[in-house]
């Protein structure tokens, strides 16, 4: 008799035993087939949490002082950060605060962003009216800019005006020895003025794709120009400066030197786009080790960290669900085996009289392991289903247990942009697709196999004679 149909026959005579091993591959298979679809869900939603927040880190100026103190390191830590094996490419905003001392000027302060790329590469802008620079006009200096429409209305400006910015000179006046203090007093004289034709009014921008609005990296007095147009500014007002004698450099010390500051430009803020979240993090490290990294000067934040915080509830599902899958998996083999031996004892005579017949081991054991397979997977056909069920139902609730929905809807109230950890809740799916029933097809079989691996040791070991003595 071929090996199938005794199989079948062996079923049927003995229903107790199948149905036992139907009901172990059930009752775990579900927490199994669970935690496979679970997993699976998961998987996915990290996939679009990765597409929302993208891999990136940030560094912020602490403290306009700084930059006496930082002088040209801030470049150099650019130049290394685009060397970075971990880094696709680096934005940078540079910045040079000019002020103005003309009486009844509407605006006495400026703070003037120099641009050797296009800022539309990186940054959405909403304009009010008009656009921005374009890299020809960037890269050939041109005499354009960008302003915030709180600064347009202050100035009364329109598309196709003229901003005017003055450099000045400082006239000293001479020193008067009073109650043994010295008094010295100079005056701001406008050297040369600069004109700029307005070609676009803004009333916000935001990093492209980022996980939060990009609001807090501009001023309402920012103006926005040629980065050529900028450091020609600085080397105008620094060849006047350099030009007052050491007495006079002296006598007006702390002025020039808090004038020079305010005007010489410098790096306020640095983006990096990394190659993944873990770029993220290789990145912070390779910042951490080098020498130019400016520790205590700017404010390093990276997109890994908001990464972290929206999938905080996933990873704690996904590590329970590996906890259910492993230990669904060990003792449905383990149960298994030690039912399948059991049976096995009570079927030693049968086992004898087929080796005594000539039927050979090989034949006897696949029987066996047949019979493992066909009840086991007749149980997985049902426990899929019913397990993708429970580990909607588990992840769900699991998931918004974890969520405090207040303070996150208050926080999405002041960043309407930015990605939660409600975001999650509706991104997550557990789905009985294609992919899952392959999986549980390929783990099932992997699994009962392994549930037969002792009984047929058992059944190798056998002896007839003795069996049948």
């Amino acid at each position: 008799m071929k090996m199938w149909k005794r199989c079948f026959i062996s079923l049927k005579r003995h229903p107790f035993q199948t149905a036992l091993k139907m009901l172990i591959v059930f009752i775990l298979g579900n927490f199994l087939f669970a935690a496979i679809a679970i997993q699976q869900a998961s998987v996915q939603v990290r996939e679009k949490m990765v597409q929302r927040i993208p891999a990136d880190v940030t560094m912020q100026l602490m403290n306009d002082n700084l930059i006496k103190i930082l002088e040209d390191k801030p470049y150099a830590l650019v130049e290394d950060l685009k060397a970075n094996e971990n880094v696709l490419n680096v934005y940078t905003q540079t910045t040079m605060n000019l002020f103005v001392f003309e009486e009844n000027h509407p605006h006495t302060r400026y703070q003037i962003i120099g641009l050797d790329e296009a800022a539309t590469n990186i940054l959405d802008y909403d304009f009010v009216d008009g656009r921005h620079l374009t890299q020809e006009e960037i890269d050939n200096g041109e005499a354009k800019v960008v302003l915030h429409k709180y600064l347009a209305s202050q100035l009364s400006l329109k598309v196709g005006d003229t901003l005017s910015l003055p450099v000045y000179d400082y006239k000293i006046y001479d020193t008067v020895e009073l109650m043994n203090q010295y008094q010295r007093s100079f005056e701001p004289v406008v050297a040369k003025t600069y004109d700029f034709e307005v070609i676009g009014i803004f009333s916000d921008y935001a990093i492209k794709d980022a996980y939060e609005s990009g609001g807090d990296l501009f001023e309402m007095s920012e103006i926005e120009v040629p980065m050529k147009i900028m450091q020609e500014m600085h080397a105008f007002q620094d060849e006047i400066l350099q030009n007052h004698s050491e007495r006079d450099k002296d006598r007006m010390k702390d002025h020039y030197e808090m004038r020079y500051l305010t005007l010489k430009p410098h790096i306020t803020y640095i983006r990096t786009a990394v190659k993944g979240i873990d770029g993220a993090d290789r990145l912070l490290e390779d910042i951490d080790k080098n020498p130019n990294y400016l520790k205590g000067y700017y404010v390093t934040r990276t997109s890994a960290d908001e990464y972290r915080y929206v999938q905080a509830p996933l990873e704690n599902l996904v590590q329970l669900s590996n906890i259910t899958l492993w230990g669904s998996a060990i003792l449905v083999i383990v149960l298994l085996s030690l039912i399948s031996i059991l049976f096995l004892r009570e079927r030693l005579h049968e086992i004898g009289i087929f080796m005594a017949m000539g039927e050979r081991k090989r034949n006897i054991v696949g029987q066996f392991v047949l019979e493992i397979l066909i009840a086991g997977m007749l149980a997985v056909s049902v426990a899929m289903v019913s397990g993708n069920a429970l580990g909607r139902v588990i992840s769900e609730q699991f998931i918004k247990m974890q969520i405090d929905v207040d303070s996150e809807q208050e926080y999405l109230q002041l960043h309407p942009e930015a990605v939660t950890q409600l975001d999650l809740v509706d991104d997550y799916e557990v789905k009985l697709d294609a992919q899952y029933v392959i999986t549980i097809f390929v783990a099932s079989n992997i699994i009962l196999l392994l549930s037969s691996a002792v009984p047929v040791l058992y059944v190798l070991r056998i002896q007839p004679k003795k069996v049948l003595m």
